[in-house]
């Protein structure tokens, strides 16, 4: 005996809006049967919501062609996306997320480069209290098993009330670049004769270690 159903309706000014319907239908002791009907302008609900969809549908079709990998953690849905590029080069560490539960899996996985681990789990801690953070480098676990240097970039969404909504983070694998530069700097570093440090980096961590006694 009761619907509730939307439509659309030409105005007076000739525009189309949007009705929602609100409809009981009852008798009196006479059987005369009566339909009560409540009409309710919708039209800025249904544009909103037509807005958030071209939104969504933008933001869908952008991860689709993006060449880094991006993890999109949806707190509210507790739902995880992996873009294209990400699943190619990653196994999926999350299945399902909650604000303070990514810590909790990433300690018990072996995405995360195990000497990288502390690191990665403060790094979290910063962004999801809504610290500016810088990007970071960190070695993460590939689908051939090889641990790769990636830069990730982590964007916090809050709500009005100040919780976290959404994390996406943008991963961007440097690993040939980050050896590249470690290998320049241990030859920088190091004696190319005898393969010791050399006399400028050892004055360097002699001093340190002297001011840090």
């Amino acid at each position: 005996n009761v619907m509730e159903f939307t439509f659309r309706v030409v105005g007076r000014n000739g525009s189309v809006l949007w009705m929602m319907n609100k409809a009981r239908c009852t008798s009196d002791s006479s059987g005369t049967v009566w339909i009560y009907s409540v009409l309710i302008d919708v039209t800025a609900m249904k544009k909103t919501q037509d807005e958030l969809f071209a939104s969504e549908e933008r933001y869908r079709l952008i991860l689709e062609h993006v060449t880094d990998p991006v993890l999109d953690c949806n707190f509210e849905t507790k739902e995880v996306y992996y873009s294209p590029a990400f699943r190619k080069k990653f196994p999926e560490p999350l299945f399902s997320v909650e604000p303070h539960g990514i810590a909790n899996v990433l300690r018990g996985t072996d995405f995360v480069y195990d000497a990288d681990r502390a690191s990665v789990l403060d790094y979290g801690r910063r962004v999801m209290c809504g610290e500016r953070v810088q990007d970071a480098e960190f070695r993460f676990r590939s689908r051939n098993n090889a641990y790769l240097w990636c830069s990730i970039h982590p964007t916090l969404f809050r709500d009005s009330m100040g919780q976290p909504t959404r994390l996406i983070a943008v991963i961007s694998d440097i690993d040939r670049q980050k050896k590249e530069n470690l290998d320049l700097r241990r030859k920088a570093e190091h004696d190319l004769l005898t393969g010791l440090y050399n006399r400028v980096t050892t004055m360097t961590l002699v001093n340190d270690s002297i001011a840090h006694s």
